[in-house]
């Protein structure tokens, strides 16, 4: 892909969960401590999402869960079930639960505090739209890639369904899987009271920007606070591109041009799926080493499968001065318990990190996911712009 050079900047694109007595009594599955520890964990996480599922059958459950990831600030509206358990609103759904599987509150409460730490949310955006709190609802607990899962219906029956397809089924999907790394959502909708988890006018962008200069000093700002920070980590409006996501969130237009520094401005996804689920958003990292020294550490969560968005994202705090003075960025998709997928840079007798500088050309980076056979792999384009 080409992209137009703009006027007046260098441009380069570079146990069971409960008691496991009581579950060999009610004939559940009682998994050995010989068998492999992912196995018994999804055992375990089985039983728990059932317990949440049929636990939401009452309305002042659901409405709990529903606010609480409303109020959220986090990453898709993200809770971590641990914590969450440990709240007011998290009490009615641990109760809940533990009444489902006949154990106390207390004990089912002791279970969740021995499985790894877990996120709870709805990964897709249709359905944090349009979810009620009704009883269309599914939960699925999940350790791994593979896009068939079984969930859980309010009455507790077992639903197979695959969340790799593009179109969004009816009931909305509540998700229980290992937990990642989360940041507050940039310009995230007002503290309200609402019917659903998420407003249309909700900012959905987050991430964290880790900046270390050539003498070790680090710096670690979340993109939520980044346009709020003092300089030099915080781009002027009058030096932002106005279709970019971030700049409408700037507001101070003092304090003289920003630093020398290197930006992604552009992102650009082919059917790149979070957790095999094309429904959610992706995570990637952007990881850049100059020739100075320094270095740059930029995450940016929930972009979708596929899309093309402008940004205006800062990478690192220093530019390269000509084609010895080459900065490399490497580029993953981070999957949770699974794995991450890198993505490399294939031209002609090279394959791997973007060097930045070694070409002025305008010319777009496309990347390949996990091997540099673009026929093969997913595609990620993405555009670097330095000041």
């Amino acid at each position: 892909m080409i992209y137009q050079r703009k006027a007046g900047r260098r441009v380069a694109v570079v146990g069971c969960i409960v008691l496991l007595a009581a579950c060999a009594e009610r004939g559940g599955k009682v998994v050995g401590p010989d068998a492999p520890r992912s196995t018994r964990v999804q055992t375990d996480l089985s039983w728990l999402s059932r317990s949440i599922a049929v636990g939401m059958g009452e309305p002042e459950v659901r409405a709990a869960v529903r606010d609480a990831m409303r109020a959220s600030r986090l990453t898709e509206h993200k809770l971590s079930l641990q914590q969450f358990m440990t709240t007011a609103e998290g009490s009615l759904l641990l109760r809940a639960a533990a009444a489902v599987q006949e154990t106390s509150a207390q004990e089912l409460s002791e279970a969740i505090a021995r499985l790894p730490e877990l996120d709870f949310y709805v990964p897709r955006r249709e359905h944090r739209l349009t979810w009620r709190a009704s009883r269309d609802y599914m939960v699925v607990a999940t350790m791994n890639a593979d896009p068939r899962k079984t969930g859980f219906d309010a009455d507790g029956r077992s639903v197979v369904l695959d969340i790799s397809l593009p179109e969004t089924p009816g009931p909305a999907v509540l998700l229980l899987h290992p937990a990642e790394t989360k940041s507050r959502r940039v310009a995230p909708q007002p503290d309200r009271a609402g019917l659903t988890i998420q407003d249309p006018d909700d900012g959905e962008l987050s991430g964290t920007f880790v900046f270390t200069d050539a003498e070790g000093r680090i710096t670690v700002v979340e993109l939520a606070d980044l346009l709020l920070h003092a300089q030099p980590f915080r781009p002027m409006l009058d030096h932002c591109d106005p279709t970019a996501i971030n700049c409408e969130h700037t507001t101070d237009t003092g304090g003289g041009p920003p630093p020398d520094a290197t930006y992604l401005t552009y992102i650009e996804t082919h059917g790149i799926c979070d957790w095999a689920d094309c429904g959610q958003g992706n995570e990637f990292e952007f990881f850049a080493q100059s020739w100075d020294g320094s270095t740059g550490h930029l995450r940016i969560e929930n972009i979708p499968s596929t899309t093309a968005q402008l940004r205006f994202d800062l990478l690192i705090t220093s530019e390269p001065l000509d084609d010895q003075s080459v900065i490399q960025i490497s580029v993953k998709e981070t999957d949770g318990a699974f794995g991450d997928d890198q993505f490399y840079l294939a031209e002609v007798g090279y394959c791997g990190p973007i060097p930045l500088g070694a070409s002025f050309n305008g010319a777009g980076w496309l990347l390949t996911e996990q091997s540099c056979d673009a026929a093969a792999n997913k595609t990620l384009g993405v555009k670097f712009e330095w000041q």
